[in-house]
């Protein structure tokens, strides 16, 4: 980021467009899965109606919880100058600095934190998934984690925003005029 310059935040929102996929999706399981609920109760089958009936719920709420974030337009992700703010983690922004580790898997962005006491999760789901997960939860979900398969905006322009606005640290620049200078010296220099 250049001294001066002014870089318009990255906001997102949950994208109503993916949201909208998703629920396509779930559409023809739910089907499948009432179909299944309708015949076990016509045959008498007592377990097969039980699992038919629970398969229903789980996919008719997992429906509805994204049919009520379709009507949730806050901001679920915020970064410039203050940090990252992931509206479903903290109440307030991460520092980029202290952001240690970061990669990618499967739509969810997984951050590392150098002190992740200092910004609990205060989500009671995103509590609950550490709880359920123990030992296995730092290694799945980070410190941090944020889903762009849900939000409007892609891996690359996360990670291009905290590009734009981490700034480098005296030793960083030093080290990068260093490299460089370093990398000129071993080009051949023709006549």
């Amino acid at each position: 980021m250049s001294v001066g310059a002014t870089i318009a935040p990255l906001e997102a929102r949950y994208s109503l467009i993916k949201l909208l996929g998703w629920m396509g999706l779930l559409v023809p399981i739910l089907a499948i899965s009432g179909y299944w609920l309708l015949e076990a109760a016509q045959a008498g089958m007592s377990l097969n109606f039980a699992a038919a009936l629970i398969a229903c719920l789980l996919i008719a709420g997992i429906f509805a919880s994204f049919l009520r974030l379709m009507f949730d337009r806050r901001v679920q992700l915020r970064i410039d100058q203050a940090g990252i703010y992931v509206r479903s983690h903290h109440t307030s922004a991460i520092p980029l600095r202290s952001l240690v580790g970061i990669h990618e898997t499967s739509g969810r962005i997984i951050f590392g934190i150098v002190k992740p006491e200092r910004f609990p999760i205060q989500s009671q789901w995103r509590r609950f998934l550490i709880r359920i997960n123990s030992q296995s939860a730092r290694q799945y979900f980070g410190d941090l984690w944020i889903w762009t398969s849900l939000l409007d905006c892609t891996a690359n322009d996360v990670y291009n925003a905290i590009h734009d606005f981490r700034v480098p640290t005296d030793f960083e620049m030093e080290m990068r005029a260093r490299g460089a200078s370093a990398r000129s010296d071993l080009v051949p220099h023709r006549k």
